[in-house]
């Protein structure tokens, strides 16, 4: 395989010709001078004539040392210019096979472009959608959080207590809160969701309240429906004559106690 050469022509090559030639032209004009000296028609003194021959005797060699500098000069140069000469073919070919190889790259990479620009899109189109779900999912994940901060911290100072209601078997559920002043039933489906229907007894006494409850629970389906209460002290007289009645009448009973400053929140599970 050739191997390049590269041909190197410094610019301060010119510029020792140019200051060769000047000393030439100053030797030159010194040995004028000199003639001119000894064909003047006033004598000079003879120490000052002796004097000038010598000193340009002297400046002699320094020229003529000077003048085979500029020719060795001029001789290296025709030698650079004879090298590049040769040189520039091959440098020609170089610069050639490298332009080649550039234009081969850049067309592998535009091919590579068109086929891989589908692609991209494709992935950022689906990047995007991933996106977007991540997003909502993040919405729906920090509303839930609030809700749930906000059930805590009421749940913390003892104003609610929350039901994760999970029933057993086929039946759906009568929930009944009994305050001191209102009986409240809600229907929860198979589930434990709530159906929407809902039941209260605002009597003025409880005997009132407790014979308008049994009335209406004998109306339910023993097979279809049970029954939870949710029983607090103020109510604990009523809860044991209804709790007996609901037994004798066959139907699925259960009961928790709630404070008497608590109130009932249902909540899907």
């Amino acid at each position: 395989m050739s191997r390049r050469v590269r041909i190197k022509v410094s610019l301060f090559a010119f510029q020792d010709i140019i200051t060769s030639v000047t000393g030439v032209i100053v030797l030159v004009t010194l040995l004028s001078s000199l003639e001119l000296v000894h064909r003047k028609a006033e004598p000079v003194p003879s120490s000052q004539a002796a004097a000038d021959v010598s000193r340009l005797a002297d400046q002699i060699p320094a020229l003529e040392l000077a003048n085979q500098t500029l020719r060795q000069q001029l001789e290296d140069l025709r030698a650079v210019a004879r090298a590049a000469a040769r040189a520039s073919p091959q440098t020609v070919a170089d610069l050639q096979a490298q332009r080649d190889r550039l234009r081969s790259q850049a067309e592998a990479l535009g091919e590579w472009r068109s086929h891989a620009a589908p692609e991209v899109q494709r992935r950022m189109q689906a990047a995007g959608k991933q996106y977007a779900e991540l997003e909502a999912q993040l919405a729906a994940l920090e509303a839930q959080l609030a809700r749930t901060r906000q059930t805590a911290a009421r749940a913390a100072a003892g104003q609610h207590r929350l039901y994760r209601f999970r029933p057993s078997g086929a039946q759906t559920w009568w929930i009944g809160d009994l305050a001191a002043q209102r009986w409240r039933f809600l229907e929860v489906d198979r589930q434990g969701a709530p159906t929407g229907r809902k039941q209260e007894f605002v009597q003025s006494s409880s005997r009132a309240r407790l014979a308008a409850c049994r009335q209406w629970l004998a109306d339910r389906s023993r097979q279809a429906e049970a029954v939870f209460l949710l029983v607090r002290p103020s109510t604990i007289k009523e809860f044991d004559p209804l709790r007996g009645w609901l037994r004798e009448q066959g139907f699925r009973l259960g009961f928790d106690l709630l404070a008497e400053d608590q109130t009932f929140d249902m909540t899907q599970p």
